[in-house]
């Protein structure tokens, strides 16, 4: 059995990689949302119509964006903070067969 110390973490492949599958299960989150929005939208008049479209395209579409942009931030901070911290203190112990 080997034991590997992960001192320093990609900070771009990671966050990239944290990102997007926070994106990608924030638009499956926003599609289940938006089902409901958009629906009422159809039956609904006026404004409460216009409220249900707005909702379930913003659902859609600004969701994902805003998860990508938000997760990427913090996982590029993380990222940062343990390639920092894990020199002076010492990294993550992994045990490999």
């Amino acid at each position: 059995m080997k034991t590997v110390e992960i001192k320093e973490i990609d900070v771009i492949h990671f966050s990239v990689t944290v990102a997007g599958i926070a994106t990608a299960l924030s638009l499956i989150i926003g599609l289940f949302q938006a089902f409901p929005m958009l629906w009422l939208s159809k039956v609904a008049e006026g404004e409460v119509a216009r409220a249900g479209f707005v909702s379930g395209v913003s659902q859609i579409v600004v969701l994902p964006v805003v998860t990508f942009i938000v997760s990427l931030i913090v996982s590029a901070l993380f990222a940062v903070i343990y390639n920092y911290t894990a020199k002076k203190y010492g990294g993550i112990k992994i045990k490999i067969e």
